[in-house]
């Protein structure tokens, strides 16, 4: 298997807002790009394991992985 390099932007979903916790936490630029990295490495370990359930990394595994793995 060939890794695939992929530098893009993606357009997120356009939802209906009705629940707001946390949503002052994606006002401040630094929280989001954080929010961001970490939801991007939990993407990028799930692909390194098979199944959906199974591949879920753990906390642990997601800041190892962020601290060893250059974004």
């Amino acid at each position: 298997m060939h890794g695939i390099l992929c530098s893009e932007i993606v357009v997120p979903y356009v939802v209906r807002l009705t629940l707001v916790t946390g949503f002052s936490d994606l006002q401040n630029e630094s929280k989001l790009r954080e929010a961001l990295r970490f939801a991007n490495a939990c993407g990028a370990i799930t692909t390194t394991e098979r199944g959906a359930i199974p591949s879920l990394p753990d906390m642990d595994t997601v800041m190892r992985f962020i601290s060893k793995v250059p974004a």
